[in-house]
């Protein structure tokens, strides 16, 4: 068995110290001053992010005695749990940082794959498919700053995530995808079922398109 590490939780929900809300922090001392997208677009944030990437790579399996980024035991590394930029679709500074991130992996770690983590939503590339993102909540975050009102359905283009420009990158290797009905419908299971045959087929036939081939597809938690 191998593995595919996550490097970042960008959605900001990780309190193990990998999410951006705890890069940010670092970097303007706790203000509160920087948001999701500085994660993605200011040097000083990214420069710190690349420093624990350089030293989770050069670390070394005490039980191999091989440093990670040499380890066979290890498939690849995701660069993010579904990044997002809220507020700005198909963002292009969250592609710019796949596309940075992706490449100083793929020059330390030449021997592994490599995945945006993207969570499969379909953006302003693919508006045909836009339908199969389903109902999705922002992350709870005080990183992002766009907020739905209690009983307002939150389109998912809006969370900048763009499953087709995010995965497509030369640098990447896996396009990855969610599949949640539970967590994205609120209707019963046939429903939830045909929806999620589609998304499957779309996302696949996307994939497909992108450089990045073939798919990961990582199975959603659901509500609660």
């Amino acid at each position: 068995m191998r593995t595919l590490l996550v490097l970042s939780d960008p959605g900001g929900s990780s309190s193990g110290g990998s999410g951006a809300e705890r890069y940010c922090g670092w970097v303007d001392g706790g203000r509160g001053e920087l948001t999701v997208g500085d994660f993605y677009s200011n040097d000083t944030v990214k420069s710190v992010f690349l420093d624990y990437i350089a030293a989770l790579l050069s670390h070394t399996n005490a039980i191999t005695g091989e440093e990670y980024r040499f380890d066979p035991a290890i498939l690849g590394w995701q660069l993010g749990m579904g990044p997002l930029d809220p507020g700005h679709p198909g963002s292009n500074r969250l592609k710019g940082w796949v596309k940075q991130i992706a490449a100083y992996v793929r020059q330390r770690a030449p021997h592994h794959l490599i995945s945006a983590g993207a969570d499969g939503t379909f953006g302003p590339s693919s508006p045909h498919h836009r339908r199969r993102n389903g109902e999705r909540l922002p992350p709870r975050s005080p990183l992002h700053p766009l907020a739905v009102p209690p009983g307002m359905v939150h389109d998912a283009v809006c969370t900048g995530s763009d499953f087709y420009v995010h995965s497509s990158p030369w640098e990447v290797d896996l396009a990855s995808f969610e599949l949640d009905p539970a967590g994205r419908l609120a209707c019963g299971d046939g429903c939830r079922l045909q929806w999620a045959r589609e998304a499957f087929s779309a996302h696949l036939q996307y994939a497909s398109r992108s450089r990045s081939s073939p798919a990961a597809l990582a199975p959603g938690s659901g509500p609660g």
